[in-house]
C-alpha cells in the first residue's frame, strides 16, 4: 500500500452559533474529523476549512502525508 492516500475519509459537522443575546448574527463553524484516528481540525469559517482541504490536497500530490495504516506502521517500527 502506498503510504500517501489519493483519498481521504472525513466526518464534516457543520453547526451554527448564535450570540446568547442576538446582538450578532449567526456564524456558522466547521470541523472535520477522521474516524481512523479521532484526529480533528476545527474551522472558523468556510474558507479556512476550504485553505485546509487545499493545504491537503497540496501536500498529498508532493508526498508529503501518509495514510493511516502507514503512519501506524511507522509509530510501530519506528527508524
Amino acid at each position: 500500500m502506498s503510504p500517501f492516500p489519493k483519498h481521504w475519509i472525513q466526518l464534516l459537522t457543520i453547526w451554527q452559533e448564535r450570540s446568547a443575546y442576538g446582538e450578532n448574527p449567526a456564524v456558522w463553524r466547521f470541523s472535520l474529523e477522521d474516524p481512523h484516528s479521532e484526529r480533528r481540525h476545527s474551522f472558523q469559517s468556510l474558507d479556512d476549512l476550504v485553505a485546509f482541504l487545499q493545504r491537503q490536497m497540496e501536500q498529498s500530490e508532493k508526498g508529503e502525508i501518509m495514510s493511516n495504516d502507514a503512519r501506524a506502521q511507522n509509530e510501530e517500527n519506528p527508524p
